[in-house]
């Protein structure tokens, strides 16, 4: 863990040292760090919000790795090679770059903190040294031939904002508080800029691409502090070959000396601290006074080469676990219950604890669902390979009776109307069937290479959504939509596993979730494929939507079921089994 890379030192009066809480990620035998006294100091210093940490060993030529460390002592290794990450205004989220080993090739990526989950951004041009705006729309950086650009953080809407011409260079850039200018640096030959005469320095310009305004005639890195009233300056000296952090006011005025022999990192969210690295640690200044007030030092396992704050004290990631809400209705879960150590179907209503459904054992090992007035459930039950079963479950008493056997039959589904039931079975076909076992009807004619599941009925009872996956480069993947007894239509081109779908009450767009590696979320689109809008980011799955059409409510992991607006927004935690149930599959019926 990197507790056994990283030693926390602050310092107090008189040289008293105290540890910054390691207690939480533990200690390891026989590593003890030296504490390292500053006089003068009247309390430790104790940072807040969260820091993203990119470092790698002395005398290795790993790649760097991200590590996300919180105010309360807590220390993670993201498994993520890239180069020094910026965060995003919500903390949940990083941008970063890195050079791949087909160089020269690169990428912008975003991580999600909380699963280390990567999305692709761009490409272009070996992106480099990535900045998130304030606002989180615009994500800005360097390319390899010195133009910054900016883009949003889905990989739309590319520009350049930045023209120093043939004999300039633009880098470093930074976004000013307010998120209407970026500040850079312009490193120029022989003085020759685009328009006119220009030299070497550091620079403001707007996103318009208009001719930027020059603040200070050396060339270094900056940082705009969050009130927008100075900004943090690291400047090279090619004669000493070292670095000085100074500060100055955004025109240029005020310049002043803060420390030699480092550069600026980033500012704490309240703009107090300014956090700059030293000799592969981080210290900690007051930039009023340029005293040294706390340190993140460095070992020989571990040499940190950059890092950044998150900008709210009460990060994201460090936040506590929100309280469950539950949801209207009543909720069937197939799953293990981790007390009585039994599988069941269990219901729950509100927010109050699962029931288990008497006599059910294996029953929704394959798929369970509602009928139309949430008196009956449809599940599949999993027995042994070729002996699977479909059955009606009588959701008080538990009484159920076989609906058929074909195929290994799988993810039911019960359509609005109460008269169909859709199912897919080992082979990957879909097919219909009454509740009461007749009226078998094959919908899909999948091939060997494709399975047509899950399976999802509009509110019209007449038409299935339903995803296709396929193998070996045979058939096409995606979203399909069928009218039972005619032929089906491609709607939305995927190569992956699907993981739920639903209808809107009103039949105008569907939610699914696919289970792809750089996929992974709950997705809403029109129901011709058209309008796609991903509502979460982490490797959620088994979307529903609810009666009403407002929300949408999802599995994240196996144990919680959490909920989004359906028009977009933060997600909102439902029910949390941790340390109680295995989820497996789930049902909701809203009433």
């Amino acid at each position: 863990m990197l507790a056994a890379l990283l030693a926390f030192a602050v310092f107090a009066v008189g040289g008293v040292g105290a540890w910054w809480s390691l207690s939480r990620v533990g200690r390891v035998k026989g590593h003890h760090p030296t504490v390292s006294p500053s006089p003068g100091l009247t309390a430790p210093f104790v940072f807040r919000g969260t820091l993203i940490v990119t470092g790698r060993p002395v005398g290795t030529n790993q790649g760097h790795h991200l590590y996300v460390v919180t105010q309360d002592g807590r220390i993670r290794q993201l498994n993520n090679q890239a180069d020094i990450g910026s965060w995003s205004p919500d903390g949940f989220h990083i941008a970063a770059t890195r050079v791949t080993s087909e160089y020269p090739t690169g990428e912008l990526i975003t991580i999600d903190t909380r699963n280390g989950h990567e999305s692709l951004v761009t490409t272009f041009d070996v992106p480099f040294q990535a900045a998130w705006s304030p606002r989180g729309d615009l994500i800005a950086f360097h390319t390899q031939h010195d133009r910054i650009y900016v883009i949003h953080p889905d990989g739309s809407g590319l520009r350049q904002v930045t023209f120093p011409g043939l004999q300039c260079s633009d880098y470093g850039v930074a976004w000013a508080p307010d998120g209407t200018q970026l500040v850079f640096v312009r490193d120029c030959v022989d003085g020759a800029g685009t328009t006119e005469p220009a030299t070497s320095g550091v620079y403001t310009g707007r996103l318009d691409g208009s001719t930027p305004t020059k603040i200070w005639n050396e060339e270094g890195n900056v940082l705009w502090s969050p009130d927008g009233g100075t900004i943090a300056l690291t400047l090279w000296d090619p004669v000493k070959r070292i670095s000085s952090v100074r500060t100055m006011a955004p025109d240029g005025t005020g310049e002043r000396l803060l420390l030699g022999n480092a550069r600026a990192a980033a500012w704490a969210p309240d703009g107090s601290v300014l956090g700059v690295v030293q000799s592969g640690g981080i210290l900690f200044i007051e930039p009023t006074t340029g005293k040294v007030v706390g340190r993140f030092a460095a070992t020989d396992s571990l040499q940190v080469s950059g890092f950044d704050w998150t900008r709210s004290l009460g990060s994201a990631t460090s936040s506590p676990t929100p309280t469950p809400t539950g949801l209207a209705g009543t909720v069937a879960i197939a799953g293990f219950d981790e007390v009585s150590q039994k599988n069941a179907i269990f219901l729950m209503t509100g927010a109050n604890a699962p029931k288990a459904i008497p006599g059910t054992t294996r029953e929704g090992e394959t798929g369970i669902a509602w009928s139309p007035d949430g008196s009956h459930l449809i599940v599949g039950r999993g027995i042994s390979e070729g002996q699977g079963q479909l059955l009606v479950v009588d959701s008080k008493t538990g009484a159920s009776r076989v609906v058929t056997g074909l195929g290994d039959p799988m993810n039911p589904s019960w359509s609005a109307t109460g008269d169909q039931v859709a199912f897919a079975t080992g082979p990957g076909d879909l097919y219909t069937i009454r509740s009461d076992g007749s009226g078998l009807q094959q919908v899909t004619w999948s091939g060997n290479t494709c399975s047509d599941l899950p399976s999802a009925w509009a509110p019209n009872g007449t038409t299935l959504a339903f995803g296709r996956d396929c193998d070996g480069g045979g058939g096409q993947p995606g979203i399909y939509i069928v009218d039972v007894g005619g032929s089906p239509r491609l709607i939305y081109r995927f190569n992956g596993i699907m993981s739920g779908l639903s209808w809107s009450p009103d039949g105008t767009r569907i939610t699914f979730a696919p289970q792809g590696p750089a996929d992974s979320g709950v997705y809403t689109m029109r129901a011709d494929g058209s309008g796609l809008r991903q509502l979460t980011q982490e490797a959620d799955g088994a979307p529903i939507w609810s009666a009403d059409g407002t929300v949408i409510a999802f599995i994240r992991g196996n144990d919680q079921v959490w909920t989004v607006p359906a028009s977009g927004g933060a997600a909102s935690l439902a029910y949390d089994l941790a340390g109680s149930f295995k989820l497996g599959s789930w049902a909701w019926f809203a009433g």
